[in-house]
C-alpha cells in the first residue's frame, strides 16, 4: 500500500520530472492488467530502445497532435503511454480521444497523487 503525506512536495528536481523510464515490471503489470501479450505502440518513447521494440511516436512527432493509429501501415490495437508528467492531463485526454476514435486499448502510467486537484 502506498503512503502519501498530505502537502509533501516531490523531491525530484524539476528538470528530471519528465524523464522517468518505464521498468520492465511496470510494463509486465500493465500487459497483465490489459489482458494482452504486447503493446503495439509507445506514444511517449524518446528512442527505439526506450520503446522496447514497440513502434513509437518520438517527441518531435508530437503524440498530442499525431494520430496514433493512422501513422502506421498496420493495425495498432494497444498503446502504452508513460507521458511527461508535466503534460499528464493533456496525454490522458489524448489517450481517451484516441482510444474512442480507433477502438484502442490504451494504458497510461501516471503518478499516484490522490491529494492533488488534477487527480480528483
Amino acid at each position: 500500500m502506498s503512503h502519501v503525506t498530505a502537502g509533501k512536495k516531490s523531491e525530484t528536481p524539476v528538470n528530471k520530472k519528465d524523464f522517468w523510464n518505464t521498468s520492465d515490471l511496470a510494463i509486465n503489470d500493465a500487459l497483465a492488467l490489459c489482458g494482452i501479450s504486447d503493446f503495439d505502440l509507445d506514444a511517449c518513447a524518446t528512442t527505439s530502445k526506450e520503446s522496447r521494440g514497440f513502434e513509437f511516436i518520438a517527441p518531435e512527432e508530437c503524440a498530442l497532435s499525431t494520430d496514433w493509429k493512422s501513422k502506421f501501415n498496420y493495425t495498432i490495437k494497444s498503446v502504452w503511454c508513460n507521458p511527461p508528467f508535466s503534460q499528464k492531463e493533456l496525454f490522458l485526454k489524448r489517450a481517451k480521444e484516441q482510444s474512442a476514435k480507433h477502438n484502442l486499448t490504451v494504458c497510461c502510467m501516471i503518478p499516484f497523487e490522490p491529494c492533488t486537484k488534477w487527480w480528483r
